[in-house]
């Protein structure tokens, strides 16, 4: 019986570049980590999730991060904070929830606005 012979086939040319991901940085994971410690604490948040995307290619291509904040874990987020990337310049953070839209240039300015918002309808419910 002949024996079998193994080839390896390797492909030709460069290797395509792998595409970047986009995720948070260590400093802006621990002001999320912080602002949703409080919420948790305060009996306001319970979960998270943690996501992130690249699209486009060449010139256009850009990359999002995204925090999704939960009541309970078999819901609708009640908020999204979205770190977008575009191909060049600065990061753009963007909060979507039932308390509207918000576009800030910093992380910090942005959650400073979802805990103004969070204050004003725990305090809308307690009148």
């Amino acid at each position: 019986m002949p024996h079998a012979r193994l080839y390896h086939i390797a492909p030709r040319g460069k290797p395509k570049s792998v595409r970047p991901s986009y995720m948070w940085s260590r400093p802006e994971l621990r002001a999320l980590f912080a602002l949703h410690g409080r919420m948790v604490m305060a009996n306001h948040w319970r979960d998270y999730a943690l996501g992130g995307e690249s699209f486009g290619a060449g010139a256009t291509r850009g990359g999002r991060a995204s925090f999704h904040v939960f009541r309970h874990a078999a819901e609708h987020p009640l908020y999204v904070i979205e770190k977008w990337t575009p191909s060049h310049g600065a990061p753009v953070y963007r909060i979507r929830g039932a308390a509207g839209q918000h576009a800030a240039r910093y992380l910090h300015d942005a959650l400073a606005w979802l805990a103004r918002q969070r204050f004003q309808l725990m305090r809308a419910g307690r009148r």
